[in-house]
């Protein structure tokens, strides 16, 4: 005979009682397990998850960060490999300018293609020139990235370390309660 629940029309404090074949002995124990103390989870738990909370934002922050210097960074690297171009271009051009011994005429008319290849050389090297003061501007904005995100990165450092301790205070808080 299995055990059963007592039926409906016992007494209220009867009615959850369990019904057991005769012969079967059952020590009931006293629920020793305390509770939780309540000031230490409010002042050690709470403030643990609010710090692992700022500390996922931070970081969060911190990798938006690097991608933004990153993409700045290839903005430099863009410019650089144009102002390289510039540059190079200029002093081929240069070159050849400098191998030009005589003119030639275009509709009856002398051209100075050495004249017109030095020009194009000049305007080469002061487009090179700008590519270079955007490289300055590109760099002053990458580090400017950098040091706007450095804040995010200590704390993101330095809440998860203070959570943990707050949690290991609250289990010796824990275990010494009881």
């Amino acid at each position: 005979m299995s055990a059963s629940l007592r039926s409906d029309y016992c007494s209220p404090s009867l009615r959850n009682a369990v019904r057991l074949p005769s012969g079967i002995d059952v020590h009931l124990h006293r629920n020793t397990q305390t509770d939780v103390p309540r000031y230490s989870f409010l002042w050690l738990v709470c403030p643990a998850w609010g710090l692992l909370l700022a500390s996922i934002y931070c970081c969060s922050m911190r990798v938006a960060s690097y991608h933004n210097t990153n993409a700045t960074l290839l903005k430099q690297f863009s410019a650089l490999s144009t102002n390289y171009c510039y540059q190079h271009f200029a002093i081929l051009i240069n070159r050849v300018s400098t191998r030009i011994k005589s003119g030639f005429r275009v509709a009856d008319q002398p051209a100075d293609v050495k004249q017109s290849f030095s020009q194009t050389a000049a305007t080469l090297m002061t487009q090179a020139t700008e590519e270079s003061n955007k490289i300055a501007g590109l760099m002053s904005e990458a580090i400017d990235l950098e040091r706007n995100a450095t804040p995010f990165a200590l704390i993101g450092t330095i809440t998860p370390i203070l959570a943990v301790m707050l949690l290991c205070a609250f289990a010796v808080r824990s275990v010494l309660a009881t």
